[in-house]
C-alpha cells in the first residue's frame, strides 16, 4: 500500500511513527513552519490530518514514548512534552543554549534525552 501526503512550504520535514501496537497508524510531523501535526493513516485526504498544534519554534525532532501516549518535540532551544491524542502541552523543558537536534523518551517515559547544537547530551526526569 502506498500513501501520498503533500506537505507544502516546508524546507525540512520531521516524521515519526508511533510503534505501539494499538496506535501504530499514527504519524507525527513537523518542520520549519512550527506546526506539529498528527496524521491518522486509516483515513484519506484532508481528513487524514487529525490534529494541528502551533509550536513555539521550528520542529527539530519528534519522539513518541513507547505507549504512544506522549510526544517529545524539539522546538528551538526548548523541548515540549505533549499528549499524543490531543497535542495538549504538558511540560516545557529548557536547558540547551542552542537548537535541540534530537529527542528520545525512555521506554517508561520517565527520562527524556536530548542532543543539541551546543554539543551537549542531556538527560531530564519527566516523572
Amino acid at each position: 500500500m502506498f500513501l501520498y501526503f503533500e506537505c507544502r512550504h516546508l524546507q525540512q520535514l520531521r516524521l515519526r511513527f508511533s510503534l505501539h501496537a494499538y496506535v501504530r497508524y499514527i504519524v507525527a510531523s513537523g518542520g520549519n513552519d512550527s506546526m506539529l501535526k498528527l496524521w491518522d493513516l486509516r483515513k484519506s485526504g484532508d481528513a487524514c490530518c487529525s490534529k494541528i498544534q502551533k509550536m513555539s519554534g521550528p520542529v527539530g525532532s519528534i519522539a513518541f514514548d513507547f505507549t504512544g501516549s506522549f510526544l517529545a518535540v524539539a522546538c528551538g532551544e526548548a523541548i515540549n512534552v505533549v499528549g499524543a491524542k490531543n497535542l495538549k502541552a504538558l511540560k516545557e523543558i529548557t536547558g540547551h543554549s542552542k537548537s535541540v537536534t534530537g529527542v528520545a523518551l525512555s521506554r517508561d517515559a520517565r527520562t527524556l534525552i536530548s542532543s543539541s547544537m551546543d554539543r551537549a547530551l542531556k538527560f531530564y526526569s519527566c516523572a
